[in-house]
């Protein structure tokens, strides 16, 4: 059975979304002669383009885990025990990076279709200012010189 849209609202909002190979989603509302009222309709054009979420809103047609892919609704399809060990390596290696650095890298993403671009680039550079002033900084470049003096 397709995983309708209704409840897949909020996913929309997730920056990385995981999914088995046996998924399949569908945007049911029209079907029921209502729209989305948890956001799926912001969600949506955002991840895939105005086009293709109108196209799955207004047909309801049930797209496989491979199409999800394909068009970016899902960033990674894995099987079973796959799906885990492979969310929770990527989750590790995201805590990995300095937290702070790593919602300001999300803030720039997420702004990006919102704000022009030297507006970005004003975010960005405040943000690295902060992040290069930082010991964290510095542990880190020091990290990395060390990595690559192994090598």
């Amino acid at each position: 059975m397709p995983l309708a849209l209704q409840q897949a609202d909020i996913p929309t909002y997730c920056d990385i979304r995981f999914a088995s190979p046996h998924a399949t989603f569908c945007v049911t509302f029209a079907q029921f002669g209502i729209v989305s009222g948890d956001g799926g309709s912001w969600g949506l054009p955002k991840l895939l383009g105005l086009s293709k979420a109108m196209e799955m809103t207004f047909t309801a047609a049930p797209i496989d885990a491979s199409e999800a892919l394909r068009i970016g609704l899902v960033s990674a399809v894995a099987e079973g025990d796959n799906l885990m060990r492979d969310a929770n390596a990527l989750a590790h290696a995201i805590a990995d990076i300095l937290p702070m650095r790593s919602a300001w890298s999300s803030a720039c993403c997420a702004m990006a279709g919102h704000i022009d671009l030297r507006v970005h680039m004003d975010m960005a550079a405040a943000f690295q200012a902060i992040a290069h002033a930082s010991p964290e900084h510095l542990s880190a470049v020091e990290r990395v010189l060390r990595r690559l003096r192994r090598v």
